[in-house]
C-alpha cells in the first residue's frame, strides 16, 4: 500500500473515530449510572423490595400488571421494613411526562425530572384504587400511609 493509500484511508476513517469517541464520551458523562446514584439500605431484605420497586417504576409505559409485584413486597415486609423502606429509599429524579427516572442528570430538578419520594412516586404511579390497596397493607402493618 502506497503512503497517499494509506493517508487516504485513514483520513476517510477518522471522523468516524472521533464520532463515535464523542458518543462514547457524551454516554458515560451526560447518562448517569442509576444502579450506583440511588440510594440503598443495609437491610437487605429493604435492600432487595428497594430494587424490585425502581424496575417496576422506572420503565416506559408501567401497566397495571408491572405494578403488581410492588404490592407482593409492601406486603411481605414488616411495619419497621415499611418505615425503613421510606426513609432509605431516599429521592429520586422522576420525569412525570413519561413516567420514568431521570435519564439525563444534568435535567434533574427541572421541569422534566422532579425529585419524588417513594409516596409521591406511588401517587403518581397509581390509581385510586391501587393507592387504597397501599393503604390497607399499610395500616395492617400499623404504619400510616403516606409516610
Amino acid at each position: 500500500m502506497k503512503k497517499k493509500e494509506l493517508d487516504d484511508m485513514i483520513n476517510g476513517a477518522l471522523p468516524y473515530f472521533i464520532g463515535g469517541a464523542l458518543l462514547y464520551w457524551a454516554y458515560k458523562n451526560l447518562f448517569k449510572n442509576r444502579n450506583n446514584k440511588h440510594p440503598f439500605s443495609s437491610d437487605v431484605r429493604v435492600n432487595d423490595a428497594i430494587s424490585i420497586i425502581d424496575s417496576c417504576f422506572d420503565r416506559i409505559g408501567t401497566f397495571n400488571s408491572d405494578l403488581e409485584p410492588i404490592f407482593d413486597v409492601l406486603e411481605s415486609l414488616s411495619g419497621v421494613e415499611l418505615i425503613r423502606l421510606h426513609q432509605d429509599f431516599g429521592v429520586r429524579y422522576y420525569n412525570g411526562l413519561f413516567g420514568w427516572y431521570s435519564l439525563i442528570s444534568f435535567l434533574e430538578g427541572f421541569a422534566v425530572a422532579r425529585p419524588c419520594s417513594l409516596s409521591s412516586i406511588m401517587y403518581k404511579e397509581f390509581d385510586d384504587e391501587q393507592i387504597k390497596k397501599v393503604e390497607s397493607i399499610y395500616s395492617s402493618k400499623g404504619v400510616p400511609f403516606p409516610l
